[in-house]
C-alpha cells in the first residue's frame, strides 16, 4: 500500500481527488493533504510518504520550491514519485529536468487522468528492478546519467521491455512519442538527446569494453537501436 501526499491549496479539489482515487485504486491510501509549502515539507521530512501529487500554485510559495527542496536534499525515495499539476504552462516549462518528477498534469484535468497517471507511476515503481538492471547495463557502457539523453534512453528501453508501445522497430513513431509526452518535449528533442548521450558514451567508454559488450571484432560506434536491443537481450538472460 503506497501512501499519498496531496499538496493542493484547494480543499475541495483535494477531497475530490482522494475520493476518486480511493474508490478506484486499492494500492493507494491518503497519508495527508498539505495546503502550503510548510505543511508539505513537514510531511516530506517525515519520509512516510511514498508518492506525491504536487500543485505548483500554492498560496505561500511556488511548488517548484518543494521540488528544489527534495532535489537539494537528495531524498532518493521520491525519484519518479511526483506528479506535478498546474494551470500555468510557464511554471511547468520552467522546471529543469528533474529525476523526481514522473509526469505533468495541466489544468483543467479530469480525475480519470490523475488516476491513470498514478497507475502508470505505480506500475513503473513496481518494476524498479528492471529499471535498475537497465541502468546498470548503461553504466557498464559508461553512459553519463547527468545527461537527459541517458535518462530518455533508459525509459525507451523500459517501454520496449514492457511492450507498452507495440511495434518498437520504428522508435520515432512507436516509442519516442511516449517519452516526449511524458516530459513535454518534442520527439526531435528526445531523439537528439539520446543520440548525443550515445556519442558521448562512445568517447568515454574503453575500447575493450565496447568490443566485448557488442561482440565487435573492432571498435565502432554503436547505433542507438543496437544499444537498446543489446541491453534488452542482456537483462532478459
Amino acid at each position: 500500500m503506497l501512501k499519498l501526499l496531496i499538496v493542493e491549496d484547494n480543499v475541495e479539489e483535494s477531497k475530490q481527488i482522494i475520493n476518486y482515487i480511493s474508490q478506484n485504486n486499492d494500492n493507494i491510501k491518503l497519508y495527508c493533504m498539505a495546503y502550503s509549502y510548510k505543511e508539505a515539507i513537514n510531511a516530506i521530512k517525515n519520509k512516510s510518504v511514498d508518492i506525491i501529487l504536487l500543485d505548483l500554485n500554492l498560496p505561500d510559495i511556488s511548488g517548484i520550491e518543494i521540488l528544489n527542496y527534495i532535489e537539494n536534499n537528495k531524498i532518493e525515495k521520491y525519484i519518479n514519485s511526483i506528479l506535478v499539476i498546474s494551470g500555468r504552462y510557464d511554471l511547468i516549462s520552467s522546471i529543469p529536468q528533474n529525476q523526481y518528477v514522473f509526469s505533468y498534469i495541466t489544468k483543467p484535468y479530469s480525475l480519470e487522468i490523475i488516476q491513470n497517471k498514478l497507475v502508470s507511476m505505480i506500475n513503473y515503481k513496481n518494476d524498479e528492478n528492471v529499471i535498475d538492471r537497465i541502468n546498470n547495463e548503461l553504466k557498464i557502457l559508461h553512459y553519463n546519467f547527468s545527461y537527459n539523453g541517458t535518462r530518455y534512453l533508459s525509459e525507451t528501453i523500459y517501454e520496449i521491455y514492457c511492450k507498452k508501445n507495440g511495434n518498437a522497430d520504428n522508435l520515432k513513431k512507436n516509442v519516442y512519442p511516449i517519452i516526449a509526452a511524458k516530459h513535454q518535449k518534442s520527439i526531435e528533442t528526445i531523439c537528439g538527446n539520446i543520440k548525443q548521450a550515445t556519442n558521448e558514451m562512445y568517447f568515454d567508454c574503453e575500447e575493450n569494453v565496447l568490443k566485448k559488450y557488442f561482440n565487435y571484432s573492432y571498435c565502432i560506434k554503436p547505433k542507438v537501436k543496437e544499444v537498446i536491443f543489446t541491453v534488452l537481450n542482456n537483462i532478459k538472460k
